[in-house]
């Protein structure tokens, strides 16, 4: 299996090429004033005009607007995660006025949390596990019981979160076997700054496993 690899969080073109160099899938583009990741319409423009064509740019966002989705995807990101509490409905409507991409972060502390995973399987493209609970809906470095993903039936495409490192990935596929992986502050120098060296390690140590 070759698992994809996103690298999320990304405020600087050269961080995005370099996790095109090592072979990720996509990155993540962060719109939530809180995070210390979050970037500006003006700048994830720039980075989305110029990056390699094949990484993909995903637009993290939590409860925004669809007027906020709609300027968001006037940047040139045709890909939405949604990490807060959207229902049904608003995803149908971002499907409708946006033909979007979407990816549903479902926080995971309990096997009862998969419980969501019936209500999107039919509205979302795919499904992202991350851990539940901290001061923020993701990008907390924690990680989450991982044997809890085991316990659903995959239906669909899906994407591992959640305190993943190069010190725990191997193990964290070893246990899901995962078919992609969602990494932020695993692969940061300090909070909010990426490090090329890791993100170059993280990916050569998941195509590693991949047997590239």
């Amino acid at each position: 299996m070759k698992r994809k690899i996103k690298i999320c969080g990304l405020k600087a073109l050269d961080n995005v090429i370099e996790a095109h160099k090592h072979g990720a899938h996509w990155y993540g583009l962060i719109f939530y004033k809180k995070s210390p990741r979050n970037i500006s319409l003006k700048d994830a423009r720039f980075i989305v005009k110029n990056s390699p064509l094949n990484i993909k740019p995903v637009a993290v966002t939590v409860d925004s607007s669809l007027r906020q989705i709609e300027n968001i995807v006037n940047t040139g990101v045709n890909t939405i995660q949604l990490h807060g509490n959207e229902t049904i409905e608003y995803c149908n409507s971002l499907k409708a006025n946006f033909g979007v991409t979407l990816i549903k972060s479902i926080g995971v502390k309990t096997v009862s949390d998969l419980k969501l995973v019936k209500s999107y399987n039919k509205f979302v493209d795919w499904l992202l596990f991350d851990s539940k609970g901290g001061y923020m809906p993701g990008g907390t470095g924690k990680s989450f019981r991982w044997e809890i993903v085991n316990s659903f039936r995959k239906e669909k495409k899906w994407i591992l979160s959640g305190g993943l490192s190069i010190s725990n990935i191997k193990e964290a596929i070893d246990i899901t076997n995962a078919p992609a992986l969602d990494v932020s502050s695993g692969v940061e120098s300090k909070l909010g700054v990426k490090s090329k060296k890791l993100i170059k390690s993280f990916c050569n140590l998941v195509k590693d496993y991949n047997g590239e």
